[in-house]
């Protein structure tokens, strides 16, 4: 329940204002828009379990559902008639009322546990951002969504740069900061769970923020002098911790952004580390920009060059006569540094089974991996054969 709330916290943050009474208003439109980014990241938990979550305005039509085909339709259902932030069920669905000037209701399909619990989150979401208890309104309850669109404009590019300053200024962001920025890319029905459970490690100087179905922001400020070492300490900590939790998670790390407007090029950094090391090394989690080596360079051959370099620089060497047998075997021996007797213990064989095997590849492929230049130059044949896969599919 913690995590569910402090997900729906984070998503719902400047949805929430006061009006004169001090009650929950929210604008329908905004509500919305964010219900739909919410739905994008919650709805794989719900459809699994054949449900529907949406809202609905005081004229009793659908705003917004799980099931498209609901959408602007008379909604079939007598509603409960609730206080402000009230929850009820019926025979079929458990609703959640806002306070607002239009009524409106969220509504997740059942009403057992997991319902009550969802929407107990939601309501614990608004009621944080608020702060209904103790606090009166502030004028910073829009401050972090506002941060969070400065962040995403100055990644994509999407607005002027004059505008970019502007909103900066006015929710307390710096224009000179060095800030390094990790997308962390998920499966979409497991991005909610992992941003509930990655959210409480974070320090006060990191921000997180939903991309898209898969991809996760996370921005990391830090000084000049300890950007390296930071970055470092983080990354084992994050690496620690998807180990503990066996998370099923990629993370590119882009290099340093001295300023906001370097933020579009940290974008495109962090996202090609992603791609080079989910292509070359999809058995470990994390990849730095600055740290691809060969991988960096390999992945940015174009069809043409890949296809040379088989040919011309690789002498002809013969991959397709490999099966994914000898792959894995090539894979494990060049992981083991060459040593053949570590690779046979990390495969579970016999070193004879081992060395029948690297003695097959020598004679289908005619270089002698025992040797380090040979090792080399089919190593380098492997990934550059990946990149070609890649560019033909």
């Amino acid at each position: 329940m913690k995590k569910m709330t402090k997900f729906c916290i984070l998503c719902l943050s400047s949805l929430v204002y006061f009006n004169e009474n001090h009650q929950v208003s929210v604008e329908s439109g905004v509500f919305v828009a964010i219900l739909e980014s919410l739905s994008t990241l919650l709805s794989p938990t719900a459809q699994q379990s054949g449900r529907q979550i949406g809202a609905i305005g005081a004229d009793g039509r659908v705003l917004y559902s799980t099931d498209p085909l609901l959408v602007d339709t008379q909604w079939e259902m007598k509603m409960p008639n609730l206080e402000p932030m009230q929850m009820a069920s019926d025979q079929r669905y458990t609703y959640l009322f806002l306070h607002d000037a239009e009524q409106m209701y969220f509504y997740i399909q059942g009403r057992d546990k997991f319902a009550t619990a969802f929407l107990t989150a939601m309501r614990a979401g608004l009621m944080a951002q608020a702060n209904l208890t103790n606090s009166p309104a502030t004028p910073s309850q829009d401050e972090e969504m506002l941060r969070i669109q400065t962040y995403k404009h100055a990644m994509r590019r999407t607005a002027p740069v004059e505008d970019i300053e502007l909103d900066a200024q006015s929710v307390g962001l710096k224009i000179t900061q060095n800030r390094v920025l990790l997308i962390l890319r998920t499966k979409s029905a497991e991005q909610a769970d992992i941003i509930a459970k990655l959210s409480p490690q974070l320090p006060d100087n990191a921000t997180m923020f939903p991309l898209s179905r898969m991809d996760v922001a996370l921005m990391l400020a830090v000084t000049e002098k300890e950007t390296r070492q930071r970055i470092v300490e983080f990354t084992e900590h994050i690496q620690s911790y998807i180990n503990r939790h066996n998370l099923s998670i990629h993370i590119g790390i882009s290099g340093r952004a001295p300023s906001l407007h370097d933020l579009a090029g940290a974008y495109d950094q962090a996202l090609h580390a992603l791609s080079v090391g989910m292509l070359f090394m999809p058995e470990t989690p994390i990849y730095h920009y600055e740290a691809l080596g060969l991988g960096g360079i390999i992945y940015g051959l174009d069809e043409h060059l890949c296809m040379l370099f088989l040919e011309e620089v690789c002498h002809g060497v013969q991959l397709d006569t490999l099966d994914e047998d000898d792959f894995l075997v090539l894979d494990h021996y060049f992981r083991n540094n060459l040593n053949t007797s570590e690779t046979a213990r990390a495969m579970f064989l016999h070193r004879n089974t081992l060395v029948y095997r690297i003695e097959r590849i020598k004679k289908q492929t005619g270089i002698d991996i025992h040797r380090f230049d040979g090792a080399l130059s089919l190593k380098i044949a492997l990934m550059v054969k990946k990149k070609l896969d890649e560019l033909k599919r």
